[in-house]
């Protein structure tokens, strides 16, 4: 269905939104330029990783990276006319506020090693041939003596921090085009586990500092406030309570675990909270 709207979007016959086009890629330029190129760059190398790709591209030299938007120019547009549709999803947030419903989103917290990555080497902990150094995962705890290990590239957050955390808020800001507020964890944000590359479990991790009140003071300087719901469940602790408090982020109840017959579960108490049903994880 794409593919056919783009070939008749191409072809001329979509002049009544032409405008509207140009107007989104010039306003989502920022990140859509490098997405919509490593899109076409990566079918050009049938999936492959991008750091198995020349070493010219990954290391975006100029004049390869002209060559291949030269080369690529049509892949690249139908790439950014699949966002451009995907974002005219943005009537529907509008639609259901005029019926008084507000959406609940979710971000990942991690990237994977994408265009992301690729374009901004800089905000990750990455090595000069831009491998990961350490990956996220959770070091071992009460649920596993392994640990979790996730292998996401993790943050550079002296550097993020040097920019206001632009890339980050930008991100958060292209979400609340489709809905009013965003599920969030305090806890990555307030600590993260760092394990390093290549390590076989999560054993060798550690935890290590996030930017806490920083990163929210940050957002709510841009966007006004903090749109967020925070997913305090498992092991929080009193730093991630007191981050959670102090935005007035609502936390989160589930109620299938208030269902043991304990009169005091918490998970019956939802003043302040989201109450849930159920959550992914128990789906």
């Amino acid at each position: 269905m794409l593919e056919t709207a783009w070939h008749n979007f191409n072809r001329g016959l979509g002049t009544a939104l032409r405008t509207d086009y140009e107007q989104f890629s010039s306003l989502q330029a920022h990140w859509l330029d490098d997405y919509a190129l490593f899109r076409a760059l990566k079918a050009k190398h049938n999936g492959a990783y991008y750091l198995d790709w020349p070493g010219e591209l990954v290391e975006r030299a100029p004049g390869a990276m002209a060559r291949a938007q030269q080369d690529l120019a049509t892949e690249i547009q139908q790439v950014r006319f699949a966002q451009f549709l995907l974002f005219r999803g943005e009537r529907l947030r509008q639609y259901a506020r005029a019926k008084g419903l507000r959406l609940i989103g979710d971000v990942p917290f991690f990237c994977v090693p994408s265009s992301d990555v690729w374009a901004n080497p800089e905000l990750f902990e990455l090595d000069k041939l831009h491998r990961r150094r350490f990956v996220a995962g959770v070091p071992p705890d009460y649920f596993s003596a392994q640990g979790q290990l996730w292998g996401n590239p993790v943050y550079n957050w002296d550097v993020l921090g040097r920019t206001g955390y632009r890339w980050c808020i930008d991100r958060l800001r292209a979400l609340l085009a489709h809905v009013d507020v965003i599920r969030s964890f305090p806890r990555v944000r307030s600590g993260l586990g760092h394990i390093p590359a290549g390590a076989p479990t999560a054993q060798s991790g550690d935890w290590v500092a996030g930017p806490g009140a920083d990163f929210f003071a940050a957002v709510k300087r841009e966007l006004g406030s903090v749109p967020f719901i925070a997913e305090d469940l498992g092991m929080i602790t009193s730093n991630v309570t007191a981050l959670r408090d102090r935005y007035q982020m609502p936390g989160m109840r589930v109620l299938q675990f208030g269902l043991d017959g304990d009169s005091e579960n918490p998970h019956l108490r939802a003043q302040s909270r989201a109450q849930h049903g159920r959550i992914h994880g128990d789906a």
